[in-house]
């Protein structure tokens, strides 16, 4: 019987290795209890809790909870996983301003999720299907990812920005960049939440160090830098059409993987002028870029009501993903000039020790069958194997 169930228990675990999508799941902590810093006092102390109340809305976790993905399980077309949407890595502080001086309005709690992705990618779309609002996929840590908007946009009629508490929508044109908008709310992991739904928009640095993804942690500070250490970066997460997302460094050439590793080369330029873009500064933005006069069905030349504010110190150029364009749009290469196709937007440059957002981003063009992974160029096709029927990798623990 012992020989039995080692042997069963091999099987799955050579299952498991030869199908990412269910061998790349953080499951070997999900014994551990989320925790927060809920102040800067409390990270400068190294106050971690593991229960947590915001002092103005109450929103928290008033028990202990565990960390991250608890199982994952199949069928032969699906694979689910259940996750708190909580970090294995110390999360928080959150402040709404610069200064930290403003908590940010709420507190993550477990939010008890079930998500499936299709084993089964299917061939690419003709029609592609922009992402909706909330999480269109999950990091391997049990995080939810969102898209690269933060849900509002410019509203011409008004002539500002639509945020939390105006009384007006934005138009949905000038939809603006979440990174560049909200990044003052987010933690030092790049994460913050939506209601009490912890979620990136962008690279999450606190699961590349956990993943040896070229990312140095700082305890006494909390602090991420990037550290470049010459290795493929991992798979990040999945999204919901099946396709994984990778870190920003990939092979020299996609099809050879003892060619040096490097950072992949984005496919997307502010529309400043250069390679043949329109240049905002001096039209304003009075058009769209191709690839979001297709997701928007407008333009690309725009009414006056549809037009968006001047460049301006206030609202630089990037304030608004329809500030790029796709360099595939403008005579560049795709594997030649650059390396990340339409679906991997653009990514911001490091400019000091502080990381900056250097792993794929998401933008609202990308479409459910051709989400593909930060360095889609360089990736290999991932050939699932058939496996026994749903098998729950990692069920110790109940979710509270």
């Amino acid at each position: 019987m012992l020989f039995r169930v080692t042997a069963l228990l091999l099987c799955f675990s050579i299952h498991l290795s030869a199908d990412p999508l269910l061998s790349s799941w953080q499951t070997q902590d999900s014994g551990q209890y989320a925790r927060i810093y809920e102040t800067l006092a409390d990270q400068n102390a190294l106050n971690a809790v593991t229960t947590w109340s915001h002092p103005n809305n109450g929103t928290g976790q008033a028990m202990p909870t565990y960390a991250g993905v608890h199982e994952v399980a199949y069928t032969a077309t699906d694979v689910y996983i259940r996750s708190t949407g909580l970090g294995f890595h110390i999360m928080g502080p959150w402040y709404g301003n610069e200064a930290k001086t403003n908590l940010f309005a709420n507190y993550p709690a477990n939010t008890s999720v079930i998500y499936r992705f299709p084993r089964d990618r299917g061939a690419t779309p003709i029609d592609k299907t922009p992402t909706g609002g909330g999480a269109i996929g999950y990091f391997v840590d049990g995080i939810a990812m969102f898209d690269s908007r933060d849900a509002f946009s410019y509203s011409n009629v008004n002539g500002s920005d639509a945020r939390p508490n105006t009384a007006f929508n934005g138009d949905g044109i000038w939809n603006r960049d979440a990174y560049v908008n909200e990044s003052v709310t987010f933690d030092p992991a790049y994460a913050h939440q939506a209601g009490i739904n912890h979620h990136y928009h962008a690279n999450p640095p606190a699961l590349r160090n956990r993943l040896g993804g070229s990312v140095d942690y700082e305890q006494a500070t909390n602090t991420y830098t990037e550290n470049f250490i010459g290795q493929h970066s991992p798979i990040l997460g999945w999204v919901r059409d099946g396709y994984p997302v990778y870190g920003p460094y990939g092979y020299d050439d996609a099809l050879d993987d003892s060619s040096a590793t490097r950072r992949m080369i984005s496919g997307y330029t502010k529309r400043d002028g250069s390679f043949g873009t329109t240049n905002l500064n001096s039209t304003g933005r009075t058009s769209l870029p191709t690839w979001a006069t297709v997701v928007q069905g407008l333009g690309p030349s725009l009414a006056a009501n549809q037009e968006g504010p001047a460049i301006s110190v206030a609202i630089p150029m990037g304030h608004y993903l329809e500030d790029y364009d796709y360099l595939g749009d403008h005579g560049q290469t795709l594997g030649i000039d650059f390396d990340l196709d339409l679906h991997t937007p653009p990514v911001h440059t490091p400019t000091s020790s502080r990381l900056k957002q250097t792993a794929r981003r998401f933008i609202p063009t990308t479409s459910a069958g051709l989400f593909t992974a930060i360095q889609l160029a360089a990736q290999k096709t991932l050939s699932p194997k058939t496996l026994p029927p749903f098998l729950r990798v990692a069920p110790r623990h109940p979710l509270k």
